[in-house]
């Protein structure tokens, strides 16, 4: 029988550790559950990639929007309504002193 060789590039132990799942109690919808259990085994797997989805959505949009929060702290603020002048008040008091158009 001949010694097996490893590649010296190979990953410490440490590294190929995986990281254990964490056992918790879920309580669920009755149709939520079924659902999910329908395909077969594995429906804790589905559940927890949905879960993981989910997850990594809010992150990202947690990231992008602290990244743009900081962006637009350095804007000004816009006005939410746009200023009254004096050529915006004369076209409105001329709209209302012309006679309605007949089709």
């Amino acid at each position: 029988m001949s010694a097996v060789e490893i590649a010296d590039d190979f990953p410490p132990p440490e590294e190929l550790r995986r990281q254990l799942k964490k056992s918790v109690t879920l309580r669920l919808d009755p149709d939520v559950y079924h659902w999910f259990k329908k395909p077969g085994s594995g429906y804790q797997t589905r559940i927890n990639a949905v879960l993981r989805a989910y997850m990594n959505s809010i992150q990202t949009r947690e990231t992008k929007s602290s990244s743009f929060s900081k962006v637009a702290a350095k804007k000004p603020a816009r006005p939410t309504t746009k200023p009254v002048t004096a050529v915006s008040h004369t076209r409105r008091a001329a709209k209302k002193a012309s006679p309605a158009k007949s089709r």
